[in-house]
């Protein structure tokens, strides 16, 4: 008789099932903490970056306050701003200005900001600019038709093609037009240092030199005829009769210690861009019907165009203009042949100090 035996395998299979099910447990919980990680990594890189951004916020409303701003720019103390951008997490930044060192020479400003963006709780960053510069806004050479350090008048029916800057006002006549734009209040700080001088007759980069040779130079013409190329020197008043007709192919430069005079109907006529340059110390005066063309005219004192006078070119003066009843058109290339004369930049009108910074961190 054959023998059978039977096995009790119930359960067998179980601590198999719970020991996958604890690895499996283990792993997830390996997994969960690695996202965890991940997320606070990336969160904490989120708010870092955003606290950075808070910080560049206020880097740059500083230096636009410092751009617009001449009590902000100036102050002798340390100066700070701060603002509240985000109400909800508290987020903010705060700016420190330390104290301007100030160059005459080249009337700029240096200083130092310190930007600490913060983000809540979470993170604060902080940017460092250093050294900022600040230079005061220059006259934009080739960009108006005229520029005044005082107030200016633009009588009746005067078309100007191109646009009008001054540091003081700019009033408009009936029926007068210009072309580009008006620029009235303009804040142009360093007028006086490239306007001509008794000691200095040009803003040039060698103007000793020019000013000690100048008495040996030709005087200027009083009496109708044709000039040849080079420059002329006035150790006083430039007085050009009525009805005189001056001509140029060539360019020249014509220096005045003194006050220019032109009578009635005078002409002083160009072919070359930028034919004629005229810089006086004091005073500059146009009369009726007088036609001047491709000039650029640099005075210390009063610019006056009388009626129906005719100018193609450029001007810039020291005191006040008076434009009356005449046409005005502006020739950029009048700027062309001289721009050696001038060691100022070029700058956007709608910037009162341009801010550039040296370095940041």
């Amino acid at each position: 008789m054959a023998l059978f035996l039977i096995k009790n395998n119930r359960g067998f299979s179980l601590p198999i099932v719970l020991g996958i099910i604890g690895l499996l447990a283990g792993l997830a919980l390996g997994y969960l903490a690695t996202v965890r990680s991940e997320l606070s990594t990336t969160q904490a890189f989120y708010e870092g970056t955003k606290a950075g951004y808070y910080a560049e916020c206020g880097a740059r409303a500083a230096v636009s306050k410092l751009a617009y701003d001449a009590a902000y720019r100036t102050a002798t103390n340390r100066t700070r701003i701060a603002a509240l951008l985000d109400p909800l997490t508290g987020s903010s930044y705060s700016v420190i200005c330390y104290n301007p060192t100030y160059s005459a020479s080249s009337d700029t400003y240096q200083r130092k900001i310190e930007s600490t963006g913060n983000n809540s709780a979470y993170a604060s960053r902080t940017l460092t600019l250093s050294p900022v510069t600040l230079s005061p806004p220059m006259i934009g050479l080739g960009k108006y038709a005229l520029f005044t350090g005082g107030n200016m008048t633009v009588s009746n029916n005067v078309i100007v093609t191109g646009s009008l800057a001054s540091n003081g006002t700019i009033t408009l006549g009936n029926g007068a037009s210009v072309s580009d734009g008006i620029f009235p209040n303009y804040g142009f700080t360093g007028l006086a240092g490239i306007l001509p001088s008794a000691t200095s007759l040009l803003p040039y980069t060698d103007r000793e030199t020019y000013s000690e040779a100048s008495p040996a130079l030709p005087a200027p013409p009083t009496v109708s005829g044709a000039m040849s190329v080079g420059s002329y020197y006035s150790s006083g008043d430039w007085t050009v009769p009525n009805n005189a007709i001056i001509t140029t192919s060539e360019v020249v430069t014509i220096f005045v210690n003194g006050n220019v005079i032109f009578g009635n109907t005078c002409y002083l006529t160009g072919t070359s861009p930028g034919s004629f340059a005229i810089l006086a110390t004091g005073t500059v005066t146009f009369g009726n019907n007088d036609v001047l063309t491709k000039a650029l005219v640099v005075c210390g004192g009063v610019f006056s165009l009388n009626n129906n006078a005719a100018l193609s070119g450029a001007i810039v003066c020291g005191g006040e203009a008076a434009v009356n009843n005449n046409g005005f058109g502006f020739d950029e290339s009048t700027y062309s042949n001289y721009s050696a004369l001038f060691n100022y930049q070029i700058i956007d009108v709608s910037t009162k100090w341009t801010v550039t910074v040296g370095g940041y961190n």
